[in-house]
């Protein structure tokens, strides 16, 4: 595809857009709409109980943010027939076959129109529940991928992920693809089948013996192996983290001792409630640990031969430019990032 035509190639297309609530999400969105307002439809898929909430959800979480003024204020008055016409709010979920979508009709129209889908549906906490996970994470890509080999007409399938998939990968870490079921330890067999079925033994163990529900909870956040580094900016801005431990090689030693046990008594509280914080703080240490220290360098040749293409193009790079080196990063940080975490998130 050659970058001068890259709004031709999006004109008059059907794509589907999951996790559209998401902040990757809608970003592509905006721009999609911004840069080619020609597309034939948007499908989105959001989870909701039903359609109201779907839309509810829609209007709340997508077009009511303030990421979507610039092309507010290109349709004016002409908004809501455009959204009417261009976009389809599907309610749904990634983690169910035939991506939860209930509507056979409306399943039928997207296997027959759809010509891209784009896969942002992910859960990012850092301590999610691993059954959540799982479900959206891994079942999700695995139902979006047989849902694409039913459309009759798909051109192109995207599935949007995060660089720290890699774990605690060394050195140069290679972009290339991986065999279905292959680890990254290189071993063949991954079976997320079994893995779904440890996941269900131990949720019925737990439902056996009369756990209650933030207990359930609990056990499924152990399992969980979601990350994000932004929690530890949003949990020292709450005040829940007050300081955090950054060298990988420290050794810790905590010792919680009682000067008098004649005033055991008297300092249970204070010594319950530092007890806890101390634990919060060494689990996210534990958690962290390898995106704090991570020692992997990623080769971008890929990357940077299409930034070559497009520079040496020349046409739509004003809209699809994506040099990184030409980003003031400091003043990005500073001016932009951590007032964003404090204004949508800190509130």
């Amino acid at each position: 595809m050659e970058l001068e035509k890259i709004t031709q190639f999006l004109e008059r297309k059907t794509v589907l857009v999951t996790g559209a609530t998401g902040f990757l999400a809608k970003v592509f969105l905006e721009k999609l709409l911004r840069v080619q307002p020609n597309v034939k439809k948007l499908y989105l898929l959001l989870r909701a109980a039903d359609t109201s909430s779907v839309n509810q959800r829609f209007y709340n979480e997508v077009m009511g943010k303030d990421l979507f003024r610039v092309v507010k204020e290109k349709l004016g008055a002409n908004l809501n027939s455009f959204i009417a016409k261009k976009i389809a709010i599907v309610a749904g979920d990634v983690s169910y076959e035939d991506l939860g979508v209930k509507d056979s009709s409306l399943r039928e129209e997207m296997i027959n129109d759809l010509d891209f889908i784009l896969n942002f549906a992910a859960t990012t906490r850092f301590d999610e529940r691993y059954d959540v996970a799982l479900g959206t994470n891994t079942l999700g890509a695995k139902n979006v991928l047989c849902f694409a080999k039913n459309c009759l007409k798909l051109k192109l399938l995207i599935h949007v992920s995060t660089a720290y998939v890699c774990g605690e990968s060394s050195g140069l870490i290679m972009e290339k693809p991986y065999q279905l079921g292959e680890a990254l330890n290189g071993v063949l067999g991954l079976n997320i089948v079994e893995e779904k079925k440890l996941i269900d033994r131990k949720l019925n163990q737990l439902q056996r013996e009369g756990a209650t529900e933030a207990n359930i909870k609990k056990a499924m956040i152990d399992m969980g192996i979601e990350r994000t580094i932004d929690a530890l900016i949003v949990g020292y801005g709450s005040g829940k983290i007050s300081f955090f431990v950054g060298d990988v090689t420290a050794i810790i030693d905590v010792v919680l001792k009682l000067a008098n046990k004649i005033s055991c008594d008297y300092f249970q509280g204070t010594y319950n409630n530092l007890n806890r914080k101390i634990n919060r703080v060494m689990r996210l240490v534990e958690l962290y640990q390898p995106y704090r220290f991570f020692h992997g360098i990623f080769d971008d040749s890929n990357t940077n031969k299409l930034l070559r293409t497009a520079k040496d193009n020349g046409m739509e790079t004003n809209n699809f430019f994506f040099d990184v080196k030409s980003s003031d990063w400091d003043d990005y940080f500073i001016n932009t990032h951590i007032p964003g975490i404090v204004k949508y998130v800190l509130k």
